[in-house]
């Protein structure tokens, strides 16, 4: 074997630990990113978990009114809303891959009041379409704000249907 052959066959091998190097290299950068983005999606899966805590007082409040709707004043709605549009933030995330952690919502139980209170809610429109066909004049006003609410969930269902 030549001088030239023997630094040919050098440089290929060379030439491949460098592929077999960079190969490694991209699949530890690949599973790094993994790791932090999973990391991420927990972290923000417990400060929502964190968030219902704090919240607790005003979100079974909102279930209260719920189970009530003849009797929702604007504190009540106000809750309901609250209650509602941080579900839907929560649908949102939970609802594109990765961004939370789905199986930890489950585990910690996040989605039994989130099933609860859109359960509620729909019961609400229920009860005041029937209010609204026995002629109580207050209730085609609350049917409209309610099935505002409720209309405007394909988000949430979509995600629960997820879990």
């Amino acid at each position: 074997m030549s001088t030239t052959d023997t630094i040919s066959l050098l440089a290929a091998l060379i030439g491949i630990a460098a592929w077999g190097i960079a190969v490694i290299a991209c699949v530890i950068a690949y599973q790094q990113y993994k790791h932090a983005k999973t990391l991420e999606a927990n972290r923000l899966t417990v400060e929502f978990w964190k968030q219902y805590q704090v919240d607790f007082t005003r979100m079974r409040s909102a279930l209260v009114t719920l189970n009530n709707p003849m009797n929702t004043d604007v504190a009540g709605f106000t809750n309901i809303e609250y209650f509602r549009n941080w579900i839907d933030g929560i649908a949102t995330f939970g609802t594109q891959k990765g961004i939370i952690n789905n199986a930890m919502v489950k585990t910690l139980g996040l989605h039994m009041p989130i099933k609860k209170f859109m359960a509620s809610l729909e019961s609400a429109v229920n009860t005041l379409r029937a209010k609204v066909v026995s002629g109580e004049p207050r209730a085609p006003a609350l049917l409209k704000k309610y099935e505002d609410l409720l209309n405007s969930s394909t988000v949430i269902s979509e995600w629960l249907k997820l879990l």
